[in-house]
């Protein structure tokens, strides 16, 4: 009699805001996946952060069997992919995560291919899916190497630095030892982190071998200049309330934390910390003589 092989477990991780047609593509695609890859079984965990726009109500209608969550309109990605990865855990625990981006159109074999690459070399690793903007033939995301070179897809599962996490996929050995992402960070940084993490608990961080879909890169880019005209408490502000980037006191914790892995001198990252908040604290007229003496160029400042 042939002993029955247990089906692998995966639960699928998402965060959603106001984006409807795009999460329902989304899930649209990603059901068809799922019914291709029967040797495995599927849940998918979508916390939704208050979307004004009836993403959660469509979800819900279209895909009874997600299992949907609210957040409290404030949690952007990274705490909005840790409320989904907290109530996938109550749930059962999974040989693998996979933290998906709505946004990734995700090719016919993309998730087919990153499992495979996990069972073919070791479920001691974290798997980044890359993926190709679909504007150029170039890759959009997937990660970094240490010299923070964005890699492309070369037939080989390649070891990265910085993890970009719009596709993850993370087995219950690693999840098992290191937790989850940490909630300190609020939209930006909780990814790489996670890898920073795993790699200084001697797992590796790698690549998928090929594109696993398209994922548009996002044009984003938040101004750190000093703001002129503005009080001190507006600039200091500006520093800590973006969920965008990570503050400056998360950006020393990790040039900390992690110096030896990204190779960071303790002393100057605590003398960029000091300097970033003495440029906010100094009056516009002393701060933009200090500027003409050390670049002789205040016109960036204007």
């Amino acid at each position: 009699m042939h002993e029955i092989k247990k089906k692998k477990s995966v639960a699928i991780l998402i965060t959603t805001f106001n984006r409807k047609d795009i999460t329902i593509s989304c899930l649209s695609t990603l059901s068809l996946i799922i019914k291709s890859l029967p040797e495995y079984s599927f849940d998918i965990f979508l916390t939704d952060d208050l979307s004004t726009d009836g993403t959660k109500e469509e979800v819900v209608r279209n895909f009874p069997k997600v299992k949907t969550f609210s957040g409290n309109g404030h949690l952007y990605w990274t705490r909005g992919m840790i409320n989904s990865w907290d109530e996938a855990s109550k749930f059962r625990m999974y040989d693998y995560y996979l933290w998906l981006n709505d946004d990734v159109s995700l090719y016919r074999d993309g998730l087919s291919e990153a499992l495979s690459s996990m069972e073919q070399i070791d479920s001691s690793i974290i798997i980044c899916g890359i993926t190709k903007d679909p504007r150029m033939d170039a890759p959009s995301y997937g990660g970094k190497d240490k010299n923070q070179k964005l890699l492309e897809p070369n037939g080989t599962c390649q070891d990265l630095l910085y993890l970009n996490g719009n596709f993850v996929l993370v087995p219950k050995k690693i999840y098992n030892k290191i937790g989850g992402m940490d909630g300190r960070f609020w939209h930006h940084g909780g990814d790489y982190e996670y890898g920073f993490r795993a790699l200084k608990s001697g797992f590796k961080v790698c690549t998928s071998k090929k594109y696993i879909g398209e994922c548009a890169q996002h044009d984003v880019f938040i101004n750190r200049t000093r703001k002129m005209g503005v009080s001190i408490g507006g600039r200091i502000s500006a520093l800590y309330n973006s969920p965008f980037v990570s503050n400056p006191i998360n950006t020393l914790w990790l040039n900390i934390e992690y110096r030896k892995l990204l190779r960071k001198n303790i002393l100057k990252s605590y003398a960029q910390f000091v300097l970033i908040h003495i440029t906010s604290i100094l009056s516009d007229k002393f701060y933009l003589f200090l500027r003409r003496i050390v670049t002789g160029n205040t016109n960036d400042l204007k």
